[in-house]
This record gives structure tokens, C-alpha cells and sequence, in this order.
């Protein structure tokens, strides 16, 4: 079966207060860098969905190259917490797949880095050993030169990552957050911020009730 998750708000939530503002910004912040000019401008390049993902992501990055580095992100990241009812899903979705083990692709806008520092992190690792699921990261992976500074390369690990709705897969289930009650999802997200082990069990069993479903 194919099962996807959001990565902000979903598997992540902030250590204080219930939302997360943009990663893009506080990176800026620690980097010393103010990208607000860029970033508004990254977010109508987005919507608009002109060009190529990698460029849409150079759009705010460009300020960072040469400033930002690991340290920062790892910053970052200590200001996050485990959401716990990402772990409750995830059992519900084990107890109705009746398997031990799940292969979840992580698809979102917040760089690779953020991500798997978060998973392989303290916050996060003691609980994920605990469920059992193997990520596939779909997100920009930066790089870095040997000063350990962004260089300004990147490339996207998966395209579904700015993807809109329609070009997720027909038979999936998406793992997410309140906001993406409004993408068109519908029945296949997986709401963990407004959980509801009623309305998420429902989801599971439409999904697995489609007819000509594989892998499930």
C-alpha cells in the first residue's frame, strides 16, 4: 500500500505552542539573514507553479549560500517536538493492515536535512524504534562545501513533494495536518493535529475497501 506523511505539524510539532512558523524564516534568523523579501516571493513562484521545484527553492535559499550550515538546522530542530498522535495512527493503520511494519514516504516542502536530523534525533528516535516504520524522505536535500557551509546546490528527492493533489496516487492514504484539510484530499488524509480515531479508522477502511487495490 502507499502511505504518505507530511513531515511539519504532523511528525513534528513545536516543543511550545501548537504551529510552526516557517522554517524558511528562522533559518534566515540564525543564519543572520533576513530572507523575508524572498520568501514571499518563493510562496507566489510556488502557487503559481511556473518553473521547476529546484528553482522555486533557490528562491530563498539564495541569501543562505555560504552562511548556512548544519549547526543552524540543528538548532532549528531543537526547537521541535514528537507528535505522539502520529504514533497512534500508525498503529491504527497496523492493526487494520494486520502487519508489524510500515514504509512511509515523507513528502514535504521543509529541507531533507531538517527532516533527517529531526528522525535520527532524540525527540523523535526513542518513539519511531518503537513503531517500526522505515521512512523514504521526499524533500530538497541542500549540500554543503567543506567549510561545512550550503553551497547553493540542491536537488529534490521526489517530485510529489510540491506536487499538487491530483497528482498523488489514485489509491493512497496521506498522513498529515489541519491545513491540509483544504488541499482535496478528502477521504485519504489521515488528520493527526485534529485527531479522531473515529473519522481516521473510517479513512483506513474506505481506502481498503476500493475495489482492484494492491499491496494493501
Amino acid at each position: 500500500m502507499l502511505i504518505f506523511s507530511d513531515f511539519s505539524d504532523t511528525i513534528a510539532k513545536p516543543i511550545i505552542g501548537d504551529k510552526f512558523p516557517p522554517f524558511e524564516l528562522e533559518l534566515g534568523k540564525l543564519a543572520g539573514v533576513d530572507v523575508s523579501a524572498q520568501y514571499e516571493h518563493f510562496l507566489y513562484m510556488r502557487k503559481a507553479g511556473t518553473i521547476e521545484y529546484e528553482e522555486i527553492m533557490q528562491i530563498w535559499l539564495k541569501p543562505l549560500i555560504n552562511r548556512l550550515t548544519l549547526k543552524h538546522i540543528e538548532q532549528l530542530v531543537s526547537t521541535f517536538s514528537y507528535n505522539e498522535n502520529f504514533s497512534m495512527v500508525v498503529e491504527l493503520l497496523k492493526n487494520k493492515l494486520h502487519t508489524k511494519s510500515l514504509e512511509i514516504t515523507i513528502t514535504s516542502g521543509t529541507l531533507w536535512q531538517i527532516i533527517d536530523r529531526f528522525l535520527k534525533g532524540r525527540a523523535a528516535s526513542e518513539y519511531l524504534k518503537r513503531i517500526n516504520v522505515k521512512f523514504k524522505i521526499g524533500a530538497t536535500k541542500i549540500l554543503f562545501n567543506e567549510e561545512g557551509k550550503y553551497d547553493g546546490q540542491l536537488f529534490v528527492t521526489d517530485k510529489l513533494t510540491f506536487a499538487p493533489t491530483s497528482l498523488f496516487p489514485e489509491k493512497c492514504l496521506i498522513i498529515g495536518d489541519n491545513a491540509m484539510e483544504n488541499y482535496g484530499f478528502g477521504q485519504k488524509l489521515l488528520n493527526v493535529q485534529n485527531f479522531n480515531t473515529k473519522v481516521i479508522n473510517k479513512r483506513i477502511e474506505i481506502y481498503l475497501n476500493q475495489p482492484g487495490l494492491t499491496g494493501a
